[in-house]
């Protein structure tokens, strides 16, 4: 596997973990 193409892929789990945390915090935040 290519450096390059596993940083890429770590940057998506980043990214999607991040906005999955942005969706609960605005989910939780509505529900308050």
């Amino acid at each position: 596997m290519k450096p390059q193409k596993l940083a890429l892929l770590a940057l998506i789990v980043v990214s999607i973990t991040l906005l999955g945390a942005l969706l609960l915090n605005n989910k939780t935040l509505c529900d308050v």
